[in-house]
């Protein structure tokens, strides 16, 4: 039973974890501009491989690709003027032409471009009805405007329209690939940073029914920041076209830290887990930092405190590969451990129905024991240290006479 409760409070702190990670991914998608990005790619795909576009690169470059299949850079120029006018937010570039002045403004532009890369002062998502909007206001467009035949025209825009929103469609799952990856690298990254020692950590919790208690506790709080943060990540993943990212300003971010901070802070003092480096076995306590030794042929005396952080390159090996599968354990997402914990803990539930009170062979902290008198006669004695009263107590609980008579077989 200690078992499978350890297993429950584990999967609800892996909830609390995926919880942690889902609020760094959606906040590190949004500050990279990654969905932007992804747009910057797949406008880049769809003009060159569009029969229509590609011959109209062609047309306007003079010659579209050289003889290894690369573009020419006449054609890469006027390719990536194209992208740009349709893919531009000029609302962000205005927003940044009046914020110019002085270097403390310049230097956080400078930040920006560099965090957003391809994704700075770009649209996030693009309708079609948007897209044939924008493609009417450039050269290629007024190409098609100018057609005099009505039902040419119409058949080339339908054309368009459903080979743009094949690489929309194309788009959406490669961002959603790469929101996972980045979730699952930040796992990893978050399991090293807090010493994540899967061992070390389900050892604490079946040996301390205090910290199972506080975490099942908290299982209706913790589920429900999960849902919280998910909702926001999903709206991320699952933009219909024409809306908008939400714009991450510094309240959020620091929002997001206090937020961060405080789920670490609860972990580390409230519940009393073994995370941080302090708990790890290469922790010098007298150096109060990590102190590793790998000896070449020595054995560490593993009682000698002063030889704590002398550690066989085994052990280190053994530490990083269950911290490692922290990480791999955090990135399969809150879902999947709040299916797992629910799971487990209906199995509880019913084997406790079953089996009724788990049996205690502890003693009581009472002085009656409960039903148990010998018990409740043995912790006052030990606690008050009264040797006399200990020893009768350990007689009344050996006593043949009673044994025997019980089994039947007289004095």
């Amino acid at each position: 039973m200690e078992l499978l409760e350890a297993a429950l409070s584990f999967a609800l702190l892996m909830i609390i974890f995926s919880t942690l990670v889902a609020t760094i991914t959606e906040t590190w998608l949004r500050v990279r501009a990654q969905r932007a990005r992804v747009l910057v790619h797949m406008m880049r795909a769809f003009l060159q491989n569009d029969p229509y576009f590609s011959k109209w690169l062609e047309q306007a470059a003079g010659e579209l690709k050289e003889a290894d299949g690369r573009l020419t850079a006449q054609a890469r120029d006027e390719l990536e003027k194209l992208v740009n006018r349709l893919t531009e937010n000029p609302a962000l570039g205005a927003l940044d032409d009046g914020i110019t002045r002085g270097w403390l403004a310049q230097g956080l532009r400078a930040v920006g471009r560099f965090l957003r890369g391809q994704g700075g002062n770009r649209v996030d998502e693009l309708s079609t009805f948007a897209f044939l909007q924008r493609v009417a206001k450039t050269e290629a467009g007024q190409k098609i405007a100018a057609m005099t035949d009505t039902g040419q025209m119409a058949d080339l825009l339908k054309a368009l329209s459903a080979s743009y929103e094949r690489y929309v469609a194309a788009s959406n799952e490669v961002f959603r690939k790469r929101a996972q990856a980045v979730s699952m690298v930040i796992s990893i990254l978050v399991a090293f940073a807090v010493n994540f020692d899967t061992g070390q950590v389900f050892r604490h919790l079946a040996d301390n029914p205090d910290t199972r208690r506080a975490l099942i506790a908290e299982a209706e709080a913790v589920t429900e920041e999960n849902r919280e943060a998910l909702k926001d990540l999903q709206h991320l993943l699952d933009m219909t076209p024409g809306t908008r990212v939400q714009e991450i300003d510094d309240e959020d971010l620091a929002e997001e830290v206090s937020a961060i901070r405080a789920t670490l802070d609860k972990l580390n003092d409230g519940l009393s887990l073994p995370l941080g480096y302090e708990h790890s076995p290469f922790w010098d306590d007298s150096a109060q930092e990590v102190v590793l030794r790998l000896p070449e042929n020595a054995v560490c005396d593993k009682a000698d405190p002063d030889a704590r952080a002398c550690l066989a390159a085994g052990d280190v090996a053994l530490w990083a590969i269950q911290v490692l599968v922290a990480g791999f354990l955090i990135g399969l997402g809150g879902p999947f451990w709040y299916k797992f914990y629910t799971s487990l803990s209906s199995v509880l539930q019913v084997l406790r129905s079953f089996g009724g009170k788990v049996p205690r062979e502890t003693i009581e902290p009472d002085d009656t024991g409960g039903q148990q008198p010998v018990a409740g006669l043995m912790a006052k004695a030990v606690r008050e240290g009264d040797r006399d009263m200990l020893t009768e107590s350990f007689r009344i609980a050996a006593d043949r006479d009673a044994v025997n008579a019980a089994l039947g077989k007289g004095a």
